[in-house]
C-alpha cells in the first residue's frame, strides 16, 4: 500500500523514486520480532526484581532477615501514606457512593438528602456515559465509513491508473478494490494523473508515516493514560481496600486512621476509606469502572481507524483534538456541573495505598514504561 512510504516526504522532483520504493517496500518483520522479544524480557526482568525486592523489604520489616543479610537501606523503602483521588465524574461517583452509603448504613442524618445526592450524581455519570456512547456510535456510523470510503476510492483509482487502466493487470481486495500486480506497475504514469487524484493519494496519512506515527502515538498515550487510571482505581477499590460486613465503618476521619498522628493535633476535614463491603465493591466495578474502561478501549479503536482514514493532514490534527474532547468529557462535566461542596468532599476523601512499604527496585522505578510499551 501507499502507507509503505514510511518516513519519506514526497516532493515534485522525487515523486517517481518514491513510487518505486513504495511499491517495492516490505515490512521488516524480523526487527519487529526482535524488539518485541527484547521488550518482553526487559519487562519480565523488572517484574522479577521488583517482587524480589518487595519480598526482601517485607522480611526485613518483620525481622525475617538478619542485619548481615541482603537487606535494603532504610532510605530505599518508602512508607506510603493515604492518597487522594483524581478529580473527575467517575471518581466523584465512587466517593459519594461510599460516603453517602455509610450515612445510610448508620441511619443518621437526612436519608432522603443522601439518597437524592447519590441518585443525582450517579445519574450525572450515567448521562456522561450515554453521551460518550452516542458520540462513539455517531463516529462509527456517520463519520468513519465516509472517510474510509473516500480514501479507499482514491487509492483504488490510483492503483488502476498505475497499471495503465487495464483490469486484467490488477487483483481485487476483499473490499473489491484494485491492486496493481507488481510486474505491470508503471511509475511514469503518475505524472500524467489528474492533479486532484494525486493530491488525494499524497494526503493519505500513511504516505507520511513519520508524522502519522507521532499523531497516533499521542492519541494512544492519551487513551492508555485513561486505562491506567481506571486499572489503578480498580486495584485500589478491590484489592488495597479491605472488605467489611457493614458500610457503617467504611469511612473514618484521618486522625483515627493514621495511628502516628499526634493526639494534640486538630482533626481536619480529611476522611479515609478504610474498608468496603463486597456488594459496594461490585456496584463500583460494574457501574463506574467497567463502563469507563470499555468506552476508552472502544474510543481508542474507533479513533485510530478514523485518524488513519483522514485524507488531509490539517484535518488529522483537528480530528485528534476532537477525539480527546469525547474522551475527557467526564472532566468537563465535573468542573462545570458539580457543586463546590461535593468537589471538596472528593478532595478530602483518601484511600489506602496498594502497599504500605514500597522498596526501591527496577519495577517500582521503571514500571510505568510498561504502559508506554502497550
Amino acid at each position: 500500500t501507499l502507507g509503505a512510504a514510511a518516513d519519506m516526504s514526497i516532493g515534485p522532483e522525487e515523486e517517481e523514486d518514491v513510487l518505486l520504493k513504495v511499491h517495492e517496500h516490505t515490512p521488516h518483520l524480523g526487527v519487529v520480532v526482535l524488539v518485541g522479544v527484547g521488550l518482553a524480557l526487559t519487562i519480565a526482568y523488572c517484574m522479577v526484581r521488583g517482587v524480589r525486592l518487595a519480598f526482601t523489604a517485607a522480611n526485613r520489616a518483620t525481622g525475617g532477615l538478619d542485619s548481615g543479610g541482603d537487606n535494603l537501606d532504610e532510605e530505599e523503602v518508602e512508607n506510603r501514606t493515604f492518597q487522594s483521588f483524581d478529580e473527575d465524574t467517575y471518581r466523584l461517583a465512587i466517593v459519594l457512593l461510599v460516603r453517602d452509603g455509610q450515612f445510610l448504613a448508620k441511619g443518621q442524618g437526612a436519608s432522603a438528602l443522601r439518597v437524592t445526592r447519590i441518585i443525582g450524581h450517579v445519574g450525572l455519570l450515567l448521562v456522561t456515559i450515554v453521551i460518550q456512547i452516542v458520540l462513539l456510535n455517531q463516529i462509527k456510523w456517520l463519520v468513519t465509513p465516509q472517510a474510509v470510503t473516500t480514501i479507499r476510492t482514491a487509492y483504488d483509482q490510483y492503483e488502476l491508473q498505475m497499471c495503465g487502466g487495464v483490469e486484467s493487470h490488477t487483483t481485487l481486495t476483499v473490499n473489491g478494490k484494485h491492486r496493481c500486480k507488481p510486474q505491470y506497475f508503471q511509475p511514469d504514469v503518475f505524472m500524467r494523473l489528474d492533479d486532484g487524484l494525486k493530491a488525494e493519494v499524497c494526503n493519505i496519512p500513511l504516505s507520511q508515516l513519520r508524522f502519522f506515527k507521532l499523531v497516533l502515538l499521542i492519541w494512544s498515550l492519551t487513551c492508555i493514560g485513561q486505562m491506567k487510571m481506571c486499572c489503578e482505581t480498580f486495584v485500589t477499590i478491590t484489592v488495597a481496600t479491605p472488605s467489611c460486613e457493614s458500610m457503617a465503618g467504611a469511612v473514618v476521619p484521618l486522625h483515627e486512621a493514621n495511628a502516628s498522628k499526634a493526639d494534640n493535633e486538630e482533626p481536619g476535614p480529611e476522611k479515609v476509606i478504610q474498608a468496603l463491603t463486597v456488594p459496594m465493591k461490585a456496584v463500583i466495578v460494574f457501574t463506574v469502572l467497567l463502563p469507563w474502561l470499555m468506552i476508552t478501549c472502544n474510543l481508542l479503536a474507533q479513533g485510530s481507524r478514523w485518524l488513519t482514514a483522514t485524507n488531509d493532514f490539517g484535518e488529522l490534527i483537528l480530528n485528534a483534538v476532537g477525539l480527546e474532547f469525547v474522551l475527557l468529557l467526564k472532566d468537563l462535566v465535573y468542573h462545570t456541573i458539580v457543586a463546590a461542596r461535593n468537589k471538596r468532599e472528593l478532595r478530602n476523601t483518601l484511600f489506602c495505598p496498594t502497599v504500605k512499604k514500597e522498596p526501591a527496585g527496577y519495577f517500582v522505578f521503571m514500571g510505568g514504561f510498561i504502559w508506554g510499551a502497550l
